[in-house]
Order: structure tokens, then sequence, then C-alpha cells
């Protein structure tokens, strides 16, 4: 193939290119697992999984500013099937829109802090998660209905994580919380880390002390940029800050955990050392297709994001008017994932936006535009 091909380039309003081209890499190789699963298990459903996973964000359509200004996405086929890595990443923007949006709604009924908490358990066994995983659900409905916690918490946004530790193989399933409180909170009633231990060591029934991790979110967002923008969609700065809606709405499992590559790298990030996948050592076939297994069948038919509190009263409202979509039903537009129809004209310079299609072609690991 010549070089008079036009590769996707995809910029979003803060200047920092979407990962089209990563999150269809990974996917494929999610499809290749899904393959090899199949060959094993002899069953329809790994080798239709296999398929619509391959098949999923093969072809990309974009409304484009044709001086190059901005770029929305207009159509694309997505499978949907959780654990994909293109899926994940359209209903982590998805969930990041939505919980913004109702935190947005909550606190025009009444003022409210927010307090960002992790809970977490002992690391499991692949043998041993799907039963992890619903313990912590229930250990959740016992937290969430104690009596200090129903007092001092006005809503709640709680999130599920599944990483997985390299060395050993166990997984660590975790939650994420978002919790809103009364301003006063934090001068009557206000609970304390080593109390928030034991409110979870008895929720979770355990005889060890559960690592629990709680602080306040602060409001670190004060680029102009992403305030004009902020407006533009109707949405008011709160007291949630960008990272930690990311961390809220981030993917329950990562491709970097259920990918296993034969080798690891080190890369220095300021004096902090991690070690990140050999993406040149190629894949470790038999403990990706192992941890895929694991992964897909202990999260199957689990809901795992949730609302509750004055939280859920808004996100009821919102839905009630159209204005947020639940990213885990079966039909969900991950195209949209603000929720709003973009313009036929450039916001910037007003000229008519085009129409361009782009297409994955697996021999350039790329996805160029069609003509």
């Amino acid at each position: 193939m010549g070089q008079d091909y036009e590769i996707l380039t995809d910029f979003n309003g803060f200047d920092k290119e979407r990962p089209w081209k990563s999150h269809k890499t990974n996917s494929q190789l999610l499809s290749e697992s899904y393959g090899r699963i199949s060959e094993k298990y002899k069953g329809t459903f790994w080798s239709n999984r296999s398929e619509n996973v391959n098949y999923c964000g093969s072809s990309l359509k974009f409304s484009a500013c044709p001086h190059g200004h901005e770029k929305n996405l207009k159509w694309a086929n997505f499978c949907r099937i959780r654990m994909c890595p293109m899926c994940s990443w359209r209903k982590s923007l998805l969930n990041a829109y939505n919980l913004k949006r109702v935190a947005h709604e909550a606190v025009q009924q009444r003022k409210m802090r927010f307090l960002f908490l992790t809970l977490t358990v002992e690391n499991c066994t692949g043998e041993d998660l799907a039963e992890t995983v619903s313990h912590l659900m229930k250990s959740w409905d016992r937290f969430s209905k104690r009596k200090q916690f129903q007092k001092l918490i006005l809503g709640w946004f709680r999130s599920l994580e599944v990483t997985r530790n390299y060395d050993d193989g166990k997984f660590h399933p975790h939650f994420h919380v978002l919790l809103a409180v009364s301003p006063s909170y934090f001068s009557h009633g206000y609970i304390k880390t080593d109390e928030w231990v034991k409110l979870w060591q008895k929720s979770l029934q355990v005889d060890y002390t559960p690592i629990v991790d709680i602080r306040t979110v602060k409001n670190k967002r004060n680029k102009e940029k992403e305030q004009s923008l902020l407006v533009e969609k109707g949405i008011e700065e709160t007291e949630l800050s960008g990272g930690a809606i990311a961390e809220l709405a981030k993917y329950t499992t990562k491709a970097d955990d259920f990918l296993v590559y034969n080798r690891r790298k080190s890369i220095q990030k300021g004096k902090e050392v991690l070690y990140i996948p050999d993406v040149s050592s190629g894949i470790d076939e038999e403990k990706t297709d192992e941890v895929v297994f694991i992964l897909d069948t202990s999260l199957a038919r689990r809901r795992l994001i949730a609302y509750g509190g004055e939280l859920k009263k808004a996100l009821i409202s919102l839905e009630e008017q159209g204005k947020i979509q639940d990213s885990e039903d079966d039909d969900a537009d991950l195209v949209h994932v603000d929720n709003e129809d973009k313009n036929c004209k450039c916001s910037v310079c007003q000229s008519d936006m085009l129409e361009e299609l782009y297409s994955w072609i697996p021999s350039v690991k790329n996805y160029l535009k069609k003509e």
C-alpha cells in the first residue's frame, strides 16, 4: 500500500488524541482469545463473542470540520460486550458524563460536598473470584444500610473494578464510591478513616483489617477552555474534579489486566519505577485465555455500577427527562456518549461539517480514511 491514504487522527476538546487505535488493537487480541476459548469448549457462545468483538469498531463515521477544528463521531458498529476494550472505553465516557450530570442535578436541590471512598477485600484466586464479587455486593448492601451511613450520607455512586496482580496472578476486586454529604458533615459527625475501616470490616464480616481509603474530593478544574466546554453543555462546576470522575467511571477491567504478555519492562515515571507489558514480547496465550475466561464468567449478568439516595433520585429525574441514558442497557448509545447530537456546523469556524468514513485495516493496524 502506498502513502496516499489518510490515517485517523481524532482529538478531544483538550488537544489529547482519542485512543481509537490502541483500543481496537486490544479488542482484536481479546477476539483471538475468545476464539481459542471457543476451540477449547466447542460452543457457539465463545465463537460468537470472538466474531462480535473482532468486528467491533471496524468502521467509524465522523462529521469533520474541513479546516480541522473538530471531529465528532456520528456512527460506529460497537459490540457492547462487557470486556471489549473499545466498548469499555465508550461506556466509561458515558458513565463519566452521567455522573457529572447527576451530581450537578443533585446539588441544585440541596448543598452537598463529596467524598471519594475506596473499599477493598483480600486478593483472591481466579477460582474464587465470582464468589468474592458476590460477597462484595452483599457486603455493600450491609454497609449502606448501617445506621451511621444512612444518617450522614445523602447519596452515593458505586462502581466495581477488578485488577490482577501480575506476579502471583491473584485478582483484586474493589469498590470506588462517591459519597454525597452535607457541608456540615466536616464539623458535625465526621467519620475518621479508622471508623470507616471498622464499618467496612463489620460489613465484610471478616477477621482481618481491610484497606479503606477516604478523601475529600477537591475541585482541581481551573482551565478556562474546560470551563467553557462545561458551560456549553449546561453543566456548571461542582465539587467534583476531573480526576475523581475518571477514577469512578473507569473500566471494570482493563486490557492490561487480561492481556498477559510474556514479559514486562520497567519505565521511570518521576521518582517511581513502573512495570508495564512489553508488547514486543508477544501474548502469553495460555495465561491470557485463562484470565479472560475467569473474568468473563465471574462478571456475567451483574450490574457493576449503582446509585443510591439523593444521587439516585437525580438519576431517575434525568432519565425521565431523556437527558442521560443507562450505560449498561443493551441498547445504550455508545456513539453519542454525552447524549447530545452535534451541530452540522463547526463550533469554531461555522463551516459545514463534512462526512468522513474510516475503516480498520488489519495489515496496517490502524484506521484509514475511505474516499
